[in-house]
């Protein structure tokens, strides 16, 4: 990144100032492409050395370059991430931590804002998303989660306990893939397996992966729990799953989530990483209800 960062901030600014003189001696000494490539190199080798040593310096170029061309520093950024694809989801994830440090509560406390009876009819509609549990529960979960994100997949494996342990426990799934594009492709084809009635064990599959999964990936998974890859993948660009991702959003929007894992059980919002004991007194209350 900083050697893409003082290539072109350094081109751009650095040298602008001497750029009439150098544009000399290129084309009056060194007529063949090798030579002045090797040249600017040499040059660009002696700047860098330049700037690393002087902060002050390296700091009055990039300014000045930035501000007379604002798109170089979009190029860089563009440049690396699609080198290291990984930058994004780790980054997003160290947000979210952070978030989750500062906002993650115990669903037990009272929500910031109390959700309608109306919006709560329509967050819990299985219309559009996939069910596990007890289909009939008389108390519902409904997950936001996204499975490239870390917390959700230590989230997973409590949600599992939770439906064992509350044959009444009825949980929605809303795919709500904010990491990456990887993330989108997963969940539509993780929405895809209900059309092969394997949801639930393509879900839990994709939560107990380990590191970044991408299309790739998911379909080597579906392909080792015996699931058509083909029609999977073919299924996972029907209009409806591209719905329910844009539908979950919109309802992320209405009660201002910024991050996953987010769940809602009976009435309260839980946002970040919760465990079963703070999980399981809600829903001892909700079946009281």
């Amino acid at each position: 990144m900083k050697r893409t960062l003082l290539l072109s901030a350094a081109f751009a600014g650095l040298l602008s100032f001497t750029a009439q003189a150098n544009e000399a001696e290129v084309e009056g000494y060194y007529d063949e492409s090798e030579m002045q490539g090797d040249m600017m190199e040499a040059r660009m080798q002696d700047i860098e050395w330049v700037l690393e040593n002087n902060p002050t310096l390296m700091e009055r170029v990039i300014s000045e370059t930035l501000r007379e061309n604002p798109g170089v520093i979009k190029e860089i950024i563009r440049d690396t991430l699609l080198r290291n694809p990984e930058i994004v989801v780790g980054s997003l994830q160290e947000f979210q931590r952070q978030q989750q440090a500062g906002e993650a509560k115990a669903p037990a406390e009272a929500p910031d804002d109390a959700l309608s009876a109306e919006f709560l009819e329509r967050v819990r509609s299985s219309d559009d998303a996939p069910v596990r549990g007890n289909p009939n529960g008389t108390v519902t979960i409904v997950e936001f989660s996204d499975y490239n994100c870390g917390y959700c997949r230590q989230f997973g494996a409590t949600l599992d306990q939770l439906i064992e342990n509350n044959p009444d426990l009825r949980v929605v799934h809303r795919e709500w893939p904010i990491l990456s594009q990887d993330s989108v492709a997963v969940a539509k084809l993780a929405l895809a397996a209900q059309e092969q009635d394997g949801y639930e064990k393509m879900h839990k599959a994709l939560m107990e992966s380990k590191g970044v999964v991408n299309k790739t990936s998911a379909l080597f998974i579906a392909k080792t729990l015996g699931l058509d890859t083909k029609k999977l993948e073919e299924d996972a660009e029907h209009p409806t799953y591209w719905a329910h991702i844009q539908k979950t959003a919109g309802f992320a929007q209405e009660i201002s989530l910024k991050g996953t894992p987010a769940i809602i059980i009976a009435d309260d919002i839980a946002r970040g990483l919760v465990s079963i004991d703070q999980i399981q007194p809600i829903l001892d209350r909700a079946k009281v209800k």
